[in-house]
């Protein structure tokens, strides 16, 4: 069973305990030019191989991912997209690409797993990153991830229009989910389902299984 939880206070997650560790640390690595949605879009690849989100028109690295950090990733996306093969009209999931969340406020945000409805698909050029919010946003949370970074990227995905958000957390084997609407998120331990909702009706899936 869900437990609620409110965003301004976080239980204990495996970000909690290294931001503990790592008080000396920068949130991010970020470059001093401000840029728009579409230069950021149209810059190329970087030459140290880096991945970047904008944030308010700044330039924020990604940092890289752990073993465990991409094993999450792979079992979600292998579920989701088992499902999505069985119900193609729903939309399609997809990981890593560019969604600009807010356009004025040039922020371009990169979840680690996402998913579109099939109407909003209409007329995309798919080889370009999607130009709004998606309508599930999955982050994976790292060791080095910082508590208020996260809570201002589900708060920037709220108010972009994302439907869904599941924050997963490794650490804890428990799933944050959060709506647009409400102010309060709920837990979902290892022993508890997540849900579709009416962004993929019908999908079921059992937390446990993000840790396969």
């Amino acid at each position: 069973m869900t437990a609620e939880l409110t965003l301004e206070k976080p239980v204990e997650t495996g970000a909690e305990i290294a931001e503990e560790n790592l008080v000396e640390q920068a949130p991010a690595v970020a470059l001093k030019r401000d840029y728009t949605v579409a230069e950021f879009l149209a810059l190329p690849d970087f030459d140290d191989g880096k991945e970047y989100e904008l944030v308010r028109g700044e330039l924020v690295e990604m940092p890289g991912p752990s073993i465990e950090h991409g094993e999450v990733i792979v079992n979600i996306s292998h579920y989701l997209k088992e499902f999505l093969l069985a119900n193609p009209t729903l939309g399609r999931a997809n990981s890593d690409i560019a969604y600009t969340i807010d356009a004025e406020a040039n922020t371009v945000r990169r979840p680690d797993v996402a998913f579109v409805v099939a109407a909003r698909l209409e007329n995309i050029d798919r080889r370009q990153g999607f130009p709004a919010a998606p309508d599930l946003a999955i982050e994976v949370i790292s060791p080095t991830d910082i508590w208020f970074d996260i809570q201002a990227k589900v708060q920037e995905y709220r108010e972009g229009g994302v439907q869904l958000i599941w924050l997963v957390d490794p650490a804890s084997q428990s799933v944050f989910i959060y709506h647009p609407t409400d102010r309060k998120g709920q837990l979902a331990n290892f022993e508890d389902e997540l849900e579709g909702e009416d962004v993929i009706p019908g999908f079921r899936l059992a937390v446990s299984k993000l840790f396969e």
